[in-house]
């Protein structure tokens, strides 16, 4: 996220939106922070700071340069990276509908005023096709790491899995000897 605003840095200093070249400037920073609280351990500080950025800049990006620049996808990718936090289901829940409301309040705004912007069309179109672009690579990340996620853990289910079984057939072996050997001893004690 911090690379896509870097990039969105010179796209709207060369589209001469400055107050969005700007926050951009801040939205990097508040990605560097949210890395490092993530790193440190402290994921739902580091996941607010990350929901807040992001919904700002849909925002702002929305009242600026208006719905159809498509700044408001990346509010779509929110419920996925929510769901896949080890949160209680009911914070998961919560905070989906509170960015869906952000989302639908957005959309409302987005048709009631017009954004007062004197950037080029061909801009526009560049900011759009690239935000698809990038919703894309989100989603297909996000789908790749639970796929690894999901591959990584099967392969260390099946390890224990096979050590267990290991495991189970030694204790059965073990049985066997001990119950050849009391049988044995029984059979001795039978005789004598």
């Amino acid at each position: 996220a911090a690379l896509l605003h870097v990039f969105a840095f010179f796209l709207f200093t060369l589209s001469h939106v400055k107050l969005l070249a700007l926050y951009n400037v801040a939205s990097v920073v508040i990605w560097i922070f949210a890395v490092f609280f993530n790193l440190r351990g402290y994921v739902k500080t580091a996941f607010a700071l990350a929901n807040t950025e992001l919904l700002l800049h849909a925002w702002l990006c929305t009242a600026v340069l208006g719905w159809h620049t498509g700044f408001h996808y990346y509010i779509l990718v929110l419920p996925l990276l929510i769901f896949l936090n080890p949160w209680p289901t009911k914070i998961k829940v919560i905070l989906s509908a509170v960015n869906c409301f952000m989302y639908l309040f957005l959309s409302y705004y987005s048709q009631t005023f017009t954004p007062e912007s004197n950037v080029a069309m061909v801009w526009l179109k560049v900011m759009h096709y690239q935000n698809i672009f990038n919703i894309f690579f989100a989603l297909s990340y996000i789908a790749y790491y639970y796929r690894a996620a999901v591959i990584s853990a099967e392969a260390n289910l099946e390890n224990e899995h096979k050590k267990t079984k290991v495991a189970l057939f030694e204790r059965d072996k073990i049985l066997a000897q001990l119950n050849e050997e009391l049988s044995e001893a029984a059979g001795y004690v039978k005789n004598m």
